[in-house]
């Protein structure tokens, strides 16, 4: 019994998509157009500034190698760091400082909020991270970066007194991020065939009528006699085929 419901519902799947991929592939073309055109023509371009670093304890110095336990014990602070750049206290700091630049630059103030958004930070389980700020402004991301390069040695410093930072690479010019036109036009596409896919289906669900031979073994545990035969859908010409006024 469980294996014949497997195969209703696959089958009811399968008829689904059969009678109604026109309007699957339709619905999905028109949400990859409407995906491509917004991402492409009216999507705001975004920048982003970035900085790498390298946290190690202040006793090692400036060694030319480190050991195994030396880059675990950075790898921890590193991941706590990224943690600590976004946390009130930093990014209010950070805030503070930019809106100090600004006022002597006659630019309007930026929030705490708005900073916290553009913020992130990554590292590849090492002694080194990276920091991102991400506007849809070349200079402002860059501004950020800056900030955080300013501030970061004392943050590090009074989180992990034992630690300090060096800066790798300053902060970067902001560089246009990339809209991913394809794939979010693909993934547009795949949400739109969904969509109208599971709405064909519950339709499909919900109609009781019963419209072949296979509709009716499937509502009903009785035996199937026989059928009236659709003459009007069937070709005259098919051998055998029914026609109206036909002695056969």
């Amino acid at each position: 019994m469980e294996h014949s419901e497997k195969t209703v519902k696959l089958s009811s799947f399968l008829k689904v998509v059969q009678q109604s991929w026109i309007l699957i592939l339709v619905v999905g073309i028109l949400c990859a157009s409407a995906a491509f055109v917004y991402t492409s023509f009216f999507k705001t371009q975004e920048y982003q500034s970035s900085m790498r670093l390298m946290v190690y304890n202040t006793n090692w110095g400036e060694k030319a190698t480190y050991s195994t336990s030396d880059i675990s014990a950075s790898s921890a602070i590193v991941e706590a760091s990224i943690t600590a750049i976004k946390e009130g206290m930093v990014i209010s700091q950070v805030t503070q400082l930019l809106n100090d630049n600004f006022e002597k630059n006659g630019i309007a103030p930026i929030t705490e909020k708005q900073v916290k958004s553009m913020v992130s930070a990554s590292s590849d389980e090492s002694m080194y991270m990276t920091i991102y700020a991400r506007s849809e402004s070349p200079n402002l991301s860059k501004l950020v970066i800056q900030a955080y390069e300013t501030l970061m040695p004392d943050i590090i410093n009074g989180i992990f007194p034992a630690s300090t930072i060096k800066i790798t690479t300053s902060a970067t010019e902001g560089t246009p991020i990339s809209k991913k036109v394809i794939p979010t036009s693909l993934l547009a596409f795949l949400a739109g065939a969904a969509l109208s896919f599971t709405v064909a289906l519950m339709f499909d669900m919900m109609d009781t009528t019963i419209k072949s031979e296979d509709d009716f073994r499937q509502k009903f545990q009785i035996p199937l006699l026989g059928s009236i035969p659709d003459c009007e859908s069937t070709s005259a010409n098919k051998k055998g085929a029914y026609t109206y006024g036909s002695r056969r």
